[in-house]
């Protein structure tokens, strides 16, 4: 991809790196998740005698492994769909604004203050 400024650069390598990060971060999530149920069993044991498993339940540990990729893979989708839009002129050209101008018109007791 070639990207005009900096700051489309690193909003679309963030993105990027973020939905490769997701798998990693997806299995640390559910590592941790083991020590978290053991706190909250033991505290719900104690306090109102309910036992809750240390262990996630298979459709807890699906949702997690679907929710942990396919969100960041979502949100990857939209940046990389906006830089294959472009052709490679627009993406290397940097003496054109990328916004549009906006233009305001106030009117006061029928006075125009044009900005």
């Amino acid at each position: 991809f070639f990207f005009n400024d900096t700051a489309t650069t690193e909003i679309y390598t963030e993105q990027i790196v973020g939905s490769v990060r997701c798998v990693q971060e997806t299995v640390v999530g559910l590592a941790l998740s083991i020590p978290c149920l053991f706190v909250t069993s033991t505290f719900f044991e104690q306090q109102v005698g309910i036992p809750i498993s240390i262990y996630p339940s298979a459709s807890g540990f699906a949702w997690s492994i679907i929710l942990g990729l396919l969100i960041p893979l979502c949100s990857a989708l939209y940046p990389i769909k906006e830089a294959l839009n472009q052709t490679l002129y627009q993406q290397l050209d940097t003496t054109h604004s990328k916004t549009s101008a906006v233009h305001i018109q106030i009117e006061l007791d029928s006075h125009k203050i044009p900005w």
